[in-house]
């Protein structure tokens, strides 16, 4: 769990970058897609984690 709360504050700072440069239309859309593909993955390693052990 610490691990993923890491991750957010480091997308945290990915979104300022992002920010930067889109205009915040596209800025909403990409952070939506970020955040969701990084709730898949953390989902996906969750997973093969349990089956490993």
């Amino acid at each position: 769990m610490d691990i993923f709360i890491a991750q957010m504050q480091f997308f945290q700072l990915d979104r300022c970058i992002i920010l930067q440069y889109t205009d915040y239309q596209q800025y909403k859309i990409i952070v939506f897609v970020i955040t969701f593909v990084q709730l898949q993955y953390f989902l996906i390693t969750d997973l093969n984690e349990d089956v490993l052990q």
